[in-house]
């Protein structure tokens, strides 16, 4: 029988967290793995008998799971890695872009939890949606799981890190305009799929169910390998606001961004706009910049983000964009009746850099 087992969720920096043991429970067949990138990333995520990771680079200073930027979901092409791979570059972000229109393979590795009894097992599944800034539930918890439907590891032991040796192998359609798929992991401890969250009313509804869930976790990142045609790099997502109220929400678009050129350009908007952001130059110190908008119960529109890096300019590896949506709540305080500001990140469409040479336009 099942044991089920809640996790103490690592939110940030995790040096506290005990060196886990690696150790390979399945493989496929091995490839070279001289081609994958080679820059680290910090291990926290949810789970149930399993940690998997939050963020998927050290420079990344907040761990949440609507950053939706955990490395532990590998969409890798149609090469599957082998277990002992997926495990020798735990602390490395190895994910591809999906190949739209071809089958690609979608692995899930992570770090057993210290509090497991012996022989525990741990069973995932896997869905997809086109991109949406924030993973409302019902948006995605409705879709049919990915092929196979689930995928299980039986007999975990503590502390270990560990990967599924059965792919999921995953089709997607072909999507314009600079939209891609978010990937979402639900995970249980028994033999049947686990069953998704359940739907939320509003955002703090929402709030409670990240800072509660234990069993799910987001990938909502493009991975960019090549250089663009042109000298742009479009990204698209849609912005739905679910809420059961009748009053507008005060909403916070911002970007962020680590390593990206001096000089990058970046423009923002929507089809009303509601939310728009002309030819903006992003911090050379990474701080954010964004905008405040009022947004309406219902709301739901894309957004567009184009990303102009400067001519000639070389993007590090891992340079990283994010696109960020929060609700900003004001509220008086209990002594001078002065407002104050409580800001909730609700969700995060991630835009990650591997190109090792200049971006010609």
């Amino acid at each position: 029988m099942a044991v089920e087992v809640l996790l103490t969720l690592k939110r940030s920096d995790t040096s506290s967290t005990p060196t886990p043991t690696p150790v390979a429970l399945a493989s496929v067949q091995p490839r070279d793995t001289t081609d994958l990138p080679a820059a680290g990333c910090i291990r926290a995520i949810s789970a149930i008998p399993l940690y998997l990771k939050r963020r998927a680079l050290p420079s990344i200073k907040d761990a949440t799971k609507t950053l939706a930027f955990s490395p532990d979901i590998v969409p890798h092409g149609s090469r599957p890695l082998d277990a002992a791979t997926l495990i020798g570059e735990y602390n490395q972000f190895i994910g591809l872009p999906l190949e739209q229109g071809s089958a690609n393979v979608v692995q899930i590795r992570a770090t057993t939890a210290s509090s497991i009894t012996p022989v525990a097992r741990a069973t995932v599944s896997l869905r997809s949606i086109d991109s949406h800034l924030i993973l409302w539930p019902q948006r995605w918890s409705s879709r049919t799981p990915i092929s196979p439907t689930s995928v299980t590891i039986n007999s975990l032991t503590p502390n270990k890190v560990v990967a599924f040796g059965d792919p999921f192998v995953f089709i997607p359609n072909s999507m314009a305009n600079g939209y891609h798929h978010a990937l979402i992991a639900v995970q249980g401890t028994g033999s049947f799929p686990p069953t998704p969250p359940n739907d939320v009313k509003n955002w703090r509804e929402f709030i409670d169910f990240i800072n509660n869930d234990t069993s799910t976790t987001f990938y909502n990142v493009v991975p960019v390998i090549e250089n663009p045609m042109g000298h742009v790099v479009p990204i698209s997502t849609r912005l739905a606001v679910i809420d059961d109220g009748t009053s507008d929400l005060n909403f916070y678009i911002s970007l962020v961004h680590s390593n990206m050129p001096q000089g990058t350009i970046i423009k923002l908007w929507t089809p009303s706009g509601k939310i728009s952001m002309n030819d903006t130059t992003l911090p050379e110190d990474g701080s954010d910049i964004g905008l405040h908008t009022s947004l309406q119960p219902g709301f739901d529109e894309e957004i567009s983000l184009s990303i102009y890096p400067p001519s000639g300019a070389r993007i590090q590896p891992f340079a990283w964009l994010s696109l960020r949506a929060s609700i900003v709540v004001t509220q008086p305080t209990q002594s001078a009746n002065i407002p104050i500001s409580n800001t909730y990140l609700l969700g995060a469409q991630n835009v990650v850099f591997n190109i090792d040479y200049p971006f010609a336009n």
